[in-house]
């Protein structure tokens, strides 16, 4: 716990491994021990795991999530980046730039699979960079990665409707649906009387889903009137 503490006190400072038991007598397994700088992806991503410790949520581009996902999400990045190239299929190549990005070898120099729990300190400090770099090139949409929750990292595209004005100059006044519709169906009857090809676009539109011959010709007779 005395570490947390020291790394809330110390922001953007590597947790430090160490041996012995606290309270009693302890060392450092790289000693002299000196603090090491973590690099703004790391810490980006380590935010987000604090407030999933601290909040139970998470706060990602594309809406919340539940602490529990969150975690599931790292899990899953860890195991596709630890993943045999040759068992990656056409996800391949971006696990490779991945590796490339983060300057760091495929897998972290590893020649065979292993859990990331047994890999020696070093080796999960450059997976975990692996994926916070991972992360950073989905969100900035470089890497379009398949999965259900990959979408997560990406802000949702903006489908509505503008006058084309920039937003900040746009009316703040609510539309009226109904009376947009009822002036472009009025437009469209101006239209109709006289061009014979909207008329019949029309009279198209209005007679669907009518099989009555009554209600049909009841139709046509208001059309050509």
């Amino acid at each position: 716990m005395g570490l947390f503490r020291l790394a809330r006190f110390l922001p953007r400072r590597l947790l430090e491994p160490y041996w012995g038991l606290p309270g009693k007598s302890f060392g450092w397994e790289n000693d002299p021990c000196t603090l090491r700088e973590a690099g703004e992806l790391i810490a980006a991503m380590d935010r987000r795991t604090w407030q999933a410790l601290t909040m139970g949520d998470v706060d990602l581009p594309r809406r919340r999530i539940h602490a529990g996902l969150w975690f599931r999400l790292l899990r899953t990045l860890l195991d596709e980046l630890n993943t045999l190239i040759s068992l990656c299929g056409s996800h391949g190549e971006s696990v490779r730039y991945v590796w490339e990005q983060c300057s760091h070898p495929l897998r972290a120099g590893q020649g065979q699979w292993r859990p990331y729990e047994v890999l020696a300190t070093a080796v999960q400090l450059q997976m975990l960079e692996a994926v916070a770099t991972a992360i950073h090139l989905i969100e900035s949409k470089i890497l379009n990665p398949g999965g259900e929750f990959a979408g997560l990292f990406v802000r949702e595209s903006q489908t509505g409707f503008t006058n084309g004005l920039p937003t900040n100059e746009q009316k703040k006044e609510p539309v009226n649906h109904w009376q947009e519709l009822a002036r472009v169906i009025e437009e469209a009857l101006i239209e109709a009387r006289h061009k014979p090809e909207t008329a019949r676009s029309l009279f198209r539109l209005a007679a669907y889903g009518r099989h009555d011959p009554a209600s049909l010709a009841e139709l046509w007779t208001l059309f050509t009137k």
